[in-house]
């Protein structure tokens, strides 16, 4: 977060009961009270039925704590460990169909009460603002033909009068936000709150404070705008197994399948942390799977940190009506907290006119991270980038001090070799191994174990020019001892070219070939998009990262073909004279 003059600048999205009956009706509303018992009326029919059914979804659980806990079959087959995975899952939702849904089923009506609740209960009026919510049928299509999000109808946010570039849109104040400033005066909250994993995770702790207003019901002051969140989602947590494995070879499949573990493991951690201490709020058959699994999505797609009103110097996670509803374009960041009015305060990235989309830039995130976290490709994304993990190869002889000169070059000496140095993939990359001229042929492309090794560097490919470190590790790479000695030496004159040799440029074309070779032709792509919209999103996803990979290798012709010429230059004028 970037602080201003004003307060913060915002991008949206990015940074997640004992078994029995419900005793308080005024946690769940009467709506969703009623639900509630004739669900579990349904699901168990009687005390033998009741047993019965917990039992099963005891088994399930354990089940399913199981494949998360099974480190061996996630390091070995982690394709196979998904898929059961995924079956364990279903099992689970199959024991736990009799509850009630929380999904909520947005229409024009909660459209209307929404925005009599915000502009009645918190004094923001969006027409009066000149802002206009339009609900859009699931008929409708992206400009390439294929549908939105399947089973949510969208929120378009529309400009009902003309705005300038930078001129204020909207106006929301605090007191309208879903936050973990709730959680203060809350004795049954602030106790999970003190939970280790909640303490240390406040996005899962506002997951869990968003499905207790969501179970409510009418009940809860947030109501209206609950009912404005989505259905479903397009980020990779809800992806199918098939689905994640089209992912292949992008580093977003890696950091799909960690969070997908990873979900299903904090279930089973909250469901026992939830049934041991007896949370009246959040019943344990209130807590299904689909039930936490939407929260978490809605917080994922929607959060942002905000200074906490209640908890001092505290930046918190929360959810912020109508401005989490515009959706992204590039521009300038507009978005900020002002201190004085406690309010986020947005102001237009362009001029409208009555009708337009009133969108907002997202932040400089790639294109896994907005697929990761906003379940969308950005075409054209200016802040895309791809990474890739290089070690040189364990059969070149000179591979010690070679590691030993990458770590003196100011790319590499401070964070530059270490996968945490790249954010939004940090975890992840696709790894080449090299070594000298002598040694390439044992160049490969890897997967990653998950874990970083010392002789690793994560270069970061862009569109827009050739990466320093992939330069400047191709240089290293193919070194011969003289050269490496003289660099051990002088690492900073190692490091002064900016351009590629001939050598240096043919490990890089070899390196890229190599990287390329891994994926899929414009043929399948096209063959994958017509499967699912989640699919077509990979595709897309896929191509991003492709034209970045050309573009590598056009920046390296480029700059080998400058530097030839800035050699052959100095030559010609001696013959002449």
């Amino acid at each position: 977060m970037v602080v201003r003059r004003s307060g913060y600048l915002f991008g949206r999205g990015e940074s997640l009961a004992a078994e029995g009956r419900v005793r308080k009706k005024t946690w769940l509303g009467v709506d969703l009270m009623v639900k509630v018992k004739n669900a579990a009326n349904k699901s168990s029919g009687s005390d033998s039925g009741r047993s019965n059914s917990s039992a099963c979804v005891r088994k399930s659980l354990q089940q399913l704590e199981q494949i998360t806990a099974d480190d061996a079959l996630w390091d070995t087959d982690a394709s196979g460990a998904v898929r059961k995975l995924w079956a364990a899952q279903n099992q689970l939702r199959a024991e736990q169909a009799g509850a009630v849904d929380v999904r909520p089923q947005r229409s024009v009506d909660d459209v209307a009460k929404f925005k009599t609740w915000l502009s009645e209960k918190h004094g923001a009026d969006l027409e009066a603002m000149g802002v206009e919510l339009a609900l859009l049928s699931t008929s409708i299509e992206s400009s390439s033909g294929r549908p939105l999000e399947a089973g949510t109808p969208q929120i378009e946010v529309r400009a009902l009068r003309a705005f300038g570039g930078d001129q204020l849109v909207m106006n929301i104040p605090e007191s309208s936000f879903l936050s973990l400033d709730v959680v203060k005066n809350d004795r049954e909250l602030a106790s999970l709150y003190q939970n280790p994993m909640l303490s240390s995770m406040p996005s899962m702790m506002l997951s869990l404070v968003l499905l207790r207003e969501r179970l409510r019901g009418d009940s809860s002051p947030f109501a209206p705008y609950i009912a404005m969140f989505p259905k479903e989602f397009s980020i990779p947590m809800f992806f199918e197994p098939d689905e994640l494995d089209a992912l292949e070879p992008s580093h977003v499949q890696e950091l799909a399948v960690r969070r997908a573990r990873n979900h299903a493991r904090q279930y089973c951690q909250l469901r026992a942390l939830l049934a041991s201490r007896a949370v009246q709020s959040i019943p344990a058959r209130a807590f299904t799977f689909e039930a936490f699994s939407w929260a978490v999505g809605v917080v994922m797609t929607r959060q942002n940190m905000v200074p906490s009103r209640v908890h001092d110097n505290a930046v918190l996670p929360a959810l912020v009506p109508a401005w989490d509803m515009m959706n992204h374009c590039s521009g300038p960041g507009s978005t900020s907290f002002d201190e004085d009015s406690r309010s986020v305060i947005f102001h237009s990235i362009r001029s409208l006119r009555v009708g337009d989309p009133i969108t907002m830039f997202y932040g400089p995130r790639s294109n896994a991270s907005l697929l990761m976290y906003s379940g969308f490709v950005h075409a054209g994304n200016a802040h895309d980038f791809v990474p890739l993990s290089l070690q040189i190869s364990d059969a070149d002889p000179l591979k010690r001090v070679k590691n030993m000169v990458l770590r003196k070059l100011p790319p590499f000496c401070s964070d530059g070799w270490s996968r945490e140095s790249s954010p939004t993939s940090s975890p992840n990359g696709s790894r080449v191994g090299g070594g000298a001229s002598s040694t390439r042929s044992s160049k490969s492309v890897k997967r990653h174990s998950g874990s970083v090794a010392d002789d690793e560097y994560v270069a970061r490919l862009v569109s827009t020019n050739l990466c320093e470190r992939l330069l400047l590790f191709a240089r290293v790479a193919c070194m011969d001892k003289d050269a490496v000695g003289s660099a051990l030496r002088e690492p900073a004159r190692c490091a002064a070219s900016k351009v590629p040799n001939a050598i240096e440029l043919a490990y890089i074309l070899e390196i890229c070939s190599s990287f390329k070779s891994r994926y899929p032709s414009e043929e399948e792509l096209n063959k994958r998009a017509e499967l699912s919209h989640h699919h077509a999103l990979i595709a897309d996803l896929i191509r991003s990262e492709l034209a970045i990979i050309d573009a590598t290798v056009v920046a390296a012709n480029e700059a080998a073909a400058s530097r030839s010429s800035q050699e052959s230059s100095p030559r010609s004028s001696q013959k002449s004279t």
